[in-house]
């Protein structure tokens, strides 16, 4: 395979940083667990090598072997027209529009996608329906039982695919994915590890359900407190991910999270094809000239050994685990199992034990066309870690600057919420998402039984639809919320409820932006399923375009918002998810 130019002149310039500057580079990795001081910091950075570092040059300077118009795409695929591209940053839902005028008004909507679509993206991915959760009557079942989950991959793969022209298929929704993708300001519990925040509105569509929602946030944590990080990089470098938004994004992914890192924390480089082996072994990051060479020096080609790669990855770090440090294997990869035990079950089996042993999975997926959103999901799951879709440079800085940090400062181990509904107030029930991770109500205090991680700044949302019983009371409680966790340093289980008081559900003109927000993005995860129930709902890919582009209007600075109002303008054009060839 042919390696770049540019690669091979970042690591001279390192290399010349490096040699030049030794004396500082030393006093840095003697200096342990100080902070590191960004390139804005007044005093000047205390690593200039990770100064000088550019992870975005990985991904815009990135070739294949092809010729050079495939770095911008799926390899095979031309290159879109320039005119095409429709991604509108958050400062563009600016006050005056751009253009000058009164604060919050946009002269023009957003504008349409007319991209050719390239279909090989839409070849060989692998999804899994998560199933269908339905309305249940309260008088047979008064209880809602589920594991938290912080995963926010199928947000992005479905971004992904609108962007490229495509809806989902429905198999690719999950609801709970969609809602965890944004932060809705819960306040954070003052003296526990979580707290829950519970409000709703009065009917907001032509249905006449009312919307319940259960916001569960963490505690805050200083993150200049938190533990050492141990991290060991299972990265993919089989011949399917020579492409710019695979491998070139892994090593701009890689980058950034030298970047993001404190000098005692340590990464190890894992890489799999045909085998698995071992690039580096445990690093500290204050000698980030090592782990940087090693980032440019991966390069594609083979098959895909998946389970070779995990098992190398899961058996470094069990040699090398910290017991003073968060242990954390990070998947980079497509998904792609094509050599040894392919299938989630058998790769998973392992997963589970070793995060039973301290050691957590975090999976990241890159690049549409023969990608396997399934297994990325499973493997996240059984190894209580999550699961994010990365496709450019933006998602990677967001991801790695704000979601896997909050990894690395664990409060809550084991998290279940338990929703129990009275009778005699509400009628009927249905939980939008988390179908995969329903429990049986008998689990909940069955503390043996797996459930979802949340580290400190995470945040999950749950909405259910309700409707009233015909003779319910307005002033009583419409059931109560339960939360139940194990502190992961003390093993220590701790269990709270609070109240669905019916007069937290509010008229719609009276419900807040984050409110609003939240049941819209419910809304757009049922219409893109096919969900029953956004028939019900009555509205369309058009009026949820609108509230989304009014509610980023409203919050100009808000990077997320902005694109569910890009992302819901696309989807009005898009075309249906091909149906697979036989």
């Amino acid at each position: 395979m042919l390696r770049t130019v540019s690669a091979r002149m970042r690591r001279q310039t390192s290399a010349l940083i490096s040699t030049g500057l030794a004396l500082a580079l030393t006093a840095t990795a003697c200096g342990g667990g100080s902070e590191r001081a960004g390139p804005d910091d007044p005093d000047g950075p205390n690593d200039p090598v990770v100064a000088a570092l550019d992870p975005e040059s990985y991904f815009r300077d990135y070739n294949t072997d092809e010729d050079d118009a495939s770095s911008s795409v799926l390899a095979g695929n031309p290159a879109p027209d320039a005119s095409a591209e429709v991604s509108v940053s958050a400062e563009e839902f600016s006050d005056d529009g751009g253009d000058g005028g009164e604060s919050g008004d946009i002269e023009q909507p957003l504008p349409d996608v007319n991209i050719e679509p390239a279909e090989s993206i839409t070849d060989d991915n692998t999804f899994t329906d998560p199933g269908d959760n339905p309305f249940v009557a309260t008088a047979a079942e008064t209880t809602s039982t589920f594991g938290l989950d912080v995963d926010t991959g199928a947000y992005n793969v479905a971004d992904s695919l609108i962007r490229d022209g495509f809806l989902p298929p429905t198999d690719a929704v999950r609801a709970e994915e969609y809602l965890n993708y944004f932060d809705y300001d819960y306040p954070a519990p003052a003296d526990q590890a979580l707290g829950a925040t519970v409000d709703g509105v009065i009917a907001p569509y032509e249905d006449g359900t009312d919307i319940v929602r259960i916001g569960v946030n963490t505690q805050a944590v200083d993150p200049e407190l938190r533990s050492p990080a141990a991290i060991t990089l299972v990265v993919d470098v089989s011949g399917s991910m020579d492409r710019q938004n695979r491998l070139g994004l892994v090593q701009a992914s890689l980058a950034l999270l030298v970047k993001n890192l404190n000098p005692d924390d340590t990464i190890a480089v894992v890489t799999y094809s045909g085998e698995g082996g071992i690039l580096l072994e445990p690093t500290p990051v204050a000698e980030a000239q090592d782990i940087i060479d090693v980032i440019d020096e991966l390069t594609p080609g083979g098959g895909t050994n998946l389970e070779a790669g995990l098992r190398t990855g899961y058996r470094l770090a069990n040699e090398s685990f910290r017991d003073d440090a968060v242990n954390i294997v990070l998947l980079a990869s497509d998904g792609v199992a094509n050599i040894g035990d392919t299938g989630p079950d058998s790769i998973s089996a392992t997963i589970g034990q070793e995060s039973r042993n301290g050691i957590n999975l975090v999976t990241v997926g890159y690049g549409m066309g023969n990608f396997n959103d399934t297994l990325m999901e499973q493997l996240a799951d059984k190894g209580d870690g999550f699961y994010s879709y990365l496709d450019d440079f933006t998602e990677a800085q967001r991801f790695f600057d704000e979601e896997l940090t909050q990894t690395l400062v664990p409060v809550a181990r084991d998290a279940k919420v338990q929703v129990e509904f009275d009778a005699n107030q509400v009628s009927e029930y249905r939980l939008i998402g988390y179908e995969n991770r329903a429990l049986d109500n008998d689990d909940f205090r069955n503390d043996v039984v797996d459930a979802g991680e949340l580290g400190s700044g995470h945040s999950a949302t749950a909405i259910y639809q309700i409707r009233r019983a015909a003779e319910h009371d307005e002033a009583a409680p419409l059931g109560v919320v339960r939360l139940r966790w194990e502190d992961p340093n003390l093993a220590e289980i701790t269990e709270t409820e609070v109240d669905i008081d019916a007069g937290a559900l509010v008229d719609v003109a009276d419900q807040s932006d984050s409110l609003r927000l939240a049941h819209t993005v419910a809304a757009f995860a049922d219409l893109l399923a096919e969900h029953p129930a956004a028939g019900e709902r009555n509205v369309t890919l058009e009026e949820l375009a609108a509230t989304a582009n009014e509610l980023s209007v409203a919050q100009p600075n808000n990077a997320r918002v902005a694109s569910l109002a890009q992302m819901t303008e696309r989807a009005k054009n898009a075309a249906p998810y091909p149906a697979p060839q036989q």
